[in-house]
């Protein structure tokens, strides 16, 4: 995507879930079911997130 996109995660489960950027980039706080979270991405890379709470849950947005 992009630079300059922003992104927003909806929590559309029952358990609480956040996204924790590996490279400390963004952390959003616990969200509940249906809470969102928005970060822009202003600078080109690939960002690699997890959920913190559930480590095994890994994802990668990659800005150009």
């Amino acid at each position: 995507m992009p630079a300059g996109t922003t992104v927003t995660w909806t929590n559309k489960d029952e358990e609480p879930h956040n996204v924790v950027a590996e490279d400390g980039a963004f952390r959003s706080p616990g969200m509940d079911a249906q809470g969102t979270f928005s970060h822009q991405f202003t600078k080109a890379g690939t960002y690699t997130y997890v959920c913190g709470i559930h480590p095994f849950m890994k994802a990668t947005v990659v800005v150009r």
